[in-house]
C-alpha cells in the first residue's frame, strides 16, 4: 500500500511570530529576533546572543516555556478542524535529544501537553511515537508518519516539533564546547526556540475535513553521518548526500527543485557538508547556489526546525513567491542523523 502524505494544516510559535503565517511573513521580510539573553552570560561575562520568544516571561521553567510555545501553535492548527470520532489519528512528536538542563521526564510531559491541547479535536491518539534526535527530528517524524499511515494504523497524523535553548544549563554546555556564536566564536550556534505542528492526511480525508491540501510530500530521505561535529576529520557530507539522494530519487529526469531551505548555521562543519552535498546533487536543482537559511530569524530551533522549514516552503507556494512547484528541505543533527524532503507546492 502506498500513501501520499499531504499537509492539511499548520501551526507554529517562534521568536518572530505567534502563528505559522506571521512567522513565514516575518522571515520573508527579513525580520530577526536575535538579541541578548535576559540573564545568561558566557564564561567571559558577555551576554549570550540568541533568538528568544520575548513575549514569554524569562522566569518560566523549561517545561513551562515549551508548553507556552506549543499551546498556541496547536490552537492555530486545530482551529475549525472537526475530526470524526471513528477516524484513527496518530501523533509523531520531535523532541529534544538528551542534553544538560533537560528534565528526565520531558518527553512524557510534552506528549501530555499535546494530548491536552488536542483534547477537543482528538479525544485519544491511536498511535504515539517520538523522535529525539534534534534538528533532523521533524523531517524524520514525517518518515515515521508515512510508515504508520502506509501500514493502515492511522488515517490522520499530527506531526510536531518542540524545542528551546533558553535554559542556562544548556547554554553553558554549548559555551563549554566553544560553539556559541558571538565575539568568542563568530562561527558558532545562534540558539533559538520554537514549536511547529502539521496535520497530515490524504486527499480523501482532506475532502472529508473540508481542509485544502497545502502541499504534498514528493520524496523523503534519511541518512547517517559518520563524521559528527567536533571530530578532527573534515565532514564530506556523505550522510547528508545519502538523505538528499533518497529524497530526490522519486523525481522524474526532467524535474528540478527550484527552492532550497537548509538549517545551515555559521559553523564551518555545516558549510562543508552542505557544500559537498550541493555539488554532488547539483543536477537536481535549478540553481544550487540559491537557498534560504533562516537561522538569523529564529536561531537554531532544534527539534522544531524541519517542520518550520517546510512551513516556509509551503507559504512561498501559497503566496506566489516560490520560484517553482518543487521545494527542498534539509536538516542535520549533531549526533549524525540527516533528513531531507521534497515538497510539491500548490500551483
Amino acid at each position: 500500500m502506498t500513501v501520499e502524505l499531504q499537509f492539511l494544516r499548520f501551526g507554529a510559535s517562534t521568536p518572530v511570530g505567534r502563528s505559522w503565517v506571521s512567522t513565514c511573513a516575518a522571515v520573508r521580510a527579513g525580520l530577526s529576533r536575535l538579541t541578548e539573553h535576559p540573564f545568561m552570560f558566557d564564561a567571559k561575562g558577555r551576554p549570550v546572543i540568541g533568538a528568544w520568544a520575548t513575549y514569554l516571561a524569562p522566569t518560566l521553567t523549561h517545561e513551562q516555556r515549551l508548553r507556552a510555545l506549543a499551546e498556541p501553535a496547536l490552537r492555530e492548527l486545530l482551529r475549525g478542524v472537526e475530526i470524526d470520532d471513528h477516524t484513527a489519528v496518530g501523533l509523531v512528536l520531535s523532541v529534544p535529544p538528551p542534553r544538560p538542563g533537560l528534565p528526565d521526564d520531558l518527553t512524557t510531559t510534552l506528549i501530555d501537553v499535546v494530548a491536552q491541547g488536542c483534547l477537543h479535536a482528538v479525544p485519544e491518539f491511536t498511535d504515539i511515537r517520538t523522535v529525539a534526535i534534534g534538528n533532523a527530528g521533524g523531517l524524520s517524524a514525517l518518515a515515521v508518519a508515512e510508515e504508520i499511515m502506509r501500514d493502515g494504523e492511522v488515517e490522520l497524523c499530527l506531526v510536531g516539533g518542540i524545542d528551546s535553548w533558553f535554559d542556562p544549563v544548556a547554554l553553558e554546555w554549548l559555551d563549554q564546547q566553544g560553539r556559541l556564536h558571538g565575539p568568542q566564536g563568530p562561527w558558532g550556534v545562534l540558539p533559538g526556540e520554537a514549536a511547529a505542528f502539521a496535520l497530515l492526511g490524504t486527499t480523501g480525508l482532506a475532502q472529508q475535513l473540508r481542509a485544502p491540501v497545502l502541499a504534498s510530500v514528493a520524496g523523503l530521505g534519511l541518512g547517517q553521518e559518520a563524521i559528527t561535529i567536533g571530530r578532527q576529520e573534515v565532514c564530506l557530507g556523505r550522510g547528508l548526500t545519502d538523505a538528499w539522494r533518497a529524497a530526490l530519487g522519486p523525481l522524474s529526469s526532467d524535474e528540478q527543485v527550484t527552492d532550497i531551505y537548509l538549517d545551515r548555521n555559521a559553523e564551518p562543519y555545516r558549510a562543508d557538508e552542505h557544500g559537498f552535498s550541493l555539488v554532488r546533487c547539483r543536477d537536481d536543482f535549478v540553481d544550487p547556489s540559491r537557498f534560504w537559511t533562516p537561522v538569523n530569524a529564529w536561531g537554531d530551533a532544534g527539534a522544531a526546525t524541519g517542520l518550520l522549514l517546510a512551513q516556509l516552503a509551503v507559504a512561498a507556494g501559497l503566496r506566489g513567491y516560490a520560484r517553482g512547484p518543487l521545494a527542498f528541505v534539509s536538516t542535520s543533527s549533531d549526533t549524525g542523523q540527516r533528513a531531507a524532503a521534497v515538497l510539491q507546492l500548490p500551483t
